[in-house]
């Protein structure tokens, strides 16, 4: 058996040589003699190739004027679209809208960062609610005695 695996090794590494020699991998080049010249002066064969030609000379583009086109102007851009502006920003107290409980019409205020919902008479963190309506909006009695109305929202 051993005889047999080594004749088969044998063939299997003559048959690879000879497909490596046949592809023409690792076998020698034949040399061109120097004086050969380098195209015949024939025409060529119709399945020839033709040499590829340059469309332009790359050794004469900087003797060319310069050529400066003018950049295409910006779009324009659109305008911003305005802001609603907000009442009294800096305000500690705003009015955020209007709830009904039990029947009984409250407004929700934005209170120094704190939402609260207070009615007609009530005091919260020194502000009293003088009165609440739906249209007219909330007076409120500031700590310092001054008095104040919020509008409703336009919403």
């Amino acid at each position: 058996m051993t005889g047999r695996l080594a004749a088969g090794l044998a063939i299997a590494a003559a048959l690879s040589v000879w497909v490596w020699r046949s592809a023409g991998v690792g076998a020698p080049r034949a040399a061109t003699p120097a004086s050969a010249p380098a195209r015949s002066s024939a025409p060529p064969s119709p399945g020839a190739a033709e040499p590829v030609r340059l469309s332009r000379d790359p050794f004469r583009y900087a003797d060319a004027p310069l050529v400066v086109r003018e950049a295409a102007p910006a779009p324009p851009r659109p305008a911003p679209t305005p802001i609603a502006p907000i009442r009294n920003p800096d305000a500690a107290v705003r009015l955020s809208g209007f709830a009904r409980q039990s029947g009984v019409l409250k407004a929700v205020l934005n209170l120094l960062g704190s939402v609260v919902v207070v009615g007609a008479g009530e005091t919260v963190e020194g502000y009293r609610v003088l009165s609440v309506d739906e249209e007219r909006g909330v007076r409120l009695l500031q700590p310092d005695g001054t008095e104040i109305t919020l509008p409703p929202s336009d919403r």
